[in-house]
């Protein structure tokens, strides 16, 4: 009886098995496993990449578009080349860990300030941060485009508005909040934002 493995397996099912990892990782480590991995890999790396990282990013609708407003603007499909798929790849996952890092530093701050958490509008809850945040976060990087923000911020739902007021705040309390531990009555996000925009 004839031993097979996996690098037997036909060009399609190893691209099914690349399409069903939930995990950036496990894609590289898959690359390194043979020639014939890596080779489907190179040839699919967009199609991979669109099933793979939805699973690895929270709010990829809008963690897609704030790549795009940074300047990125390349789509995922099969005509992009190999080089722009791993830049996209590499900007989001890039994105995605700055948001989970400040997600932290949000909840140990909001504790230490506070003795408990702080009623925001996401309570803690990193889907609703992370979707506030990417909101704040496309804003900012469209501050010089006013057009376009303004329309963004007439589009946006009175939820989503509270959410990036929430994200607003926490981020300008972030440099200095020692100092606006001891006044914090002299600080107005609302207005701020509002005075930015304006």
């Amino acid at each position: 009886m004839a031993s097979s493995s996996l690098s037997d397996f036909p060009s399609e099912m190893i691209l099914g098995i690349y399409e069903c990892l939930d995990d950036h990782h496990a894609v590289t480590a898959l690359n390194l496993t043979s020639r014939k991995f890596y080779d489907v890999w190179r040839l699919h790396t967009a199609i991979i990449t669109k099933a793979v990282l939805p699973r690895v990013i929270d709010c990829f609708d809008l963690a897609e578009e704030l790549a795009v407003v940074q300047g990125n603007k390349s789509t995922s499909g099969p005509t992009e080349t190999y080089e722009a798929v791993l830049e996209r790849s590499k900007r989001l996952l890039v994105n995605a860990a700055t948001l989970v890092k400040d997600h932290s530093s949000y909840v140990i701050h909001l504790e230490s300030t506070t003795g408990e958490m702080k009623e925001f509008a996401y309570e803690g809850n990193l889907s609703a941060f992370t979707e506030s945040y990417y909101r704040l976060w496309i804003l900012l990087e469209l501050f010089n485009d006013r057009e376009v923000r303004d329309l963004r911020l007439q589009a946006a739902t009175m939820k989503e508005l509270e959410g990036m007021e929430d994200a607003l705040h926490w981020l300008l309390l972030k440099p200095c909040k020692d100092c606006l531990q001891s006044n914090p009555e002299h600080y107005n996000p609302g207005a701020f934002l509002e005075k930015s925009l304006s």
